[in-house]
């Protein structure tokens, strides 16, 4: 069986996803297609972004925290490098690659899909950027939907799913 690894994320114009450790815009309906799309799936992510998110794991997920320093906390299992997080994942149709960016990064060799919320707009306060260029040589846009600004929504963004073209990359058991 092949896995697939997929980075969720959430970016504006110019790649920003990061403001002081939190997310620089609030959009509810990207947080409910995070929480669908990663449900019952193993969920990797740093150190940081698991702070960010409250040191609390995420309900109904396999949840890995990638990092040197292990704390501990029920229900997450602590790794020190993608080999392990590949290991405890094995035999899951897919795995998740949740952030920051230091973990995406890490994980682009082996992502074999991206689902990114494109955030139509480019926000002044960022410091933190999706380092992975999606580019036409190494990436294929293979669905998007657009989501206009409404009274919950004060950006509009689209839901887009990139799949790599890249076949050595898409296969890890």
């Amino acid at each position: 069986m092949s896995q697939r690894v997929t980075a969720v994320v959430a970016a504006d114009l110019a790649g920003a996803i990061g403001k002081q450790g939190g997310l620089p815009w609030h959009l509810p309906d990207d947080l409910r297609f995070f929480m669908r799309y990663t449900l019952g799936k193993p969920v990797l992510m740093g150190r940081k972004t698991f702070e960010s998110i409250g040191s609390k794991p995420l309900k109904n997920r396999l949840n890995l925290v990638l990092s040197s320093r292990a704390i501990e906390v029920e229900g997450v299992i602590w790794v020190k490098t993608l080999d392990q997080a590949l290991q405890h994942s094995q035999g899951e149709a897919e795995l998740i690659v949740a952030g920051g960016a230091g973990i995406y990064a890490l994980a682009e060799p082996i992502l074999t899909d991206v689902r990114m919320t494109r955030v139509q707009a480019k926000v002044s306060v960022a410091d933190t950027f999706f380092p992975i260029n999606l580019d036409s040589k190494n990436w294929i846009l293979k669905e998007t939907e657009a989501h206009g600004m409404d009274e919950r929504h004060a950006l509009a963004f689209d839901f887009e799913w990139w799949v790599q073209t890249k076949p050595e990359t898409a296969s890890h058991a």
